[in-house]
């Protein structure tokens, strides 16, 4: 039996989600889908949005075989971790040879080139990293300076989906250094449809067409106070800060 792993929150599962298992079953010709989805807590440190049967249940109608459930220490964690636990669970069930996710850039050697380079830190990257945080700079922001020229599009570490990615394929080419078991990667890709700004007097939206960089720009009234900033994924829906 081939099946495939899907690494997820599902808070709330929806259609794009059902288009992702359903991609996914098409591409590998899979007999099973595994789903390792978040609990009553995600990632974000809050609470889910409905219990985790309920999801879970959610996502068996919309073409799961199976939902199993990753545990709140990686589910809370930050992305390096929660990719991490989540690859090791999935690489330890027997007949899960395929892993798919979802990102914003449809380039498998691009994202994989990311991933070796943040697994095995050559000197050159370190010592320019070590710099840019000296100067200030926050670890995203050195990462992506220490990166720009040892990668042909430092720009994939800009979107979270690309940021998460990466870290699937870094916890997978750490799993098959390791020992001789690996995941073969497959790609689907996750888009951001749109950016919404809520404000004190009212929302704005930026609706986003195919190949649009995840950006928008919106203006405020004098007066005008921002109350959060919201945006939607295909795949792994509202994103909100």
């Amino acid at each position: 039996m081939k099946a495939v792993g899907i690494i997820a929150e599902y808070n709330p599962f929806h259609s794009g989600h059902a288009y992702h298992i359903a991609k996914t079953r098409e591409i590998t010709g899979c007999d099973a889908v595994v789903c390792l989805m978040s609990g009553d807590y995600v990632q974000r440190g809050s609470a889910a949005i409905t219990d985790k049967y309920t999801r879970a249940g959610m996502a068996v109608k919309g073409g799961a075989d199976l939902v199993i459930e990753l545990p709140v220490l990686f589910s809370l964690s930050a992305s390096e971790i929660f990719a991490r636990g989540a690859v090791d669970i999935l690489t330890g069930i027997t007949g899960i040879s395929y892993l798919s996710f979802g990102a914003e850039k449809c380039d498998l050697t691009a994202l994989n080139k990311a991933a070796a380079l943040f697994l095995f830190e050559p000197d050159e990257y370190k010592i320019s990293l070590n710099a840019y945080l000296k100067s200030g700079k926050t670890f995203p922001q050195a990462r992506k300076e220490a990166a720009g020229s040892l990668l042909e599009n430092p720009d994939i570490l800009d979107s979270p989906n690309n940021i998460l990615a990466i870290e699937y394929l870094k916890a997978l080419q750490e799993n098959e250094a390791k020992s001789n078991t690996a995941i073969t990667d497959e790609e689907i890709v996750g888009k951001i449809e749109w950016i919404a700004l809520e404000t004190k007097n009212g929302n704005q939206r930026k609706v986003l067409k195919p190949g649009d960089a995840p950006v928008a720009d919106f203006a405020l009234l004098p007066g005008d106070e921002v109350i959060s900033c919201l945006a939607y994924c295909n795949l792994h829906g509202l994103w909100k800060a």
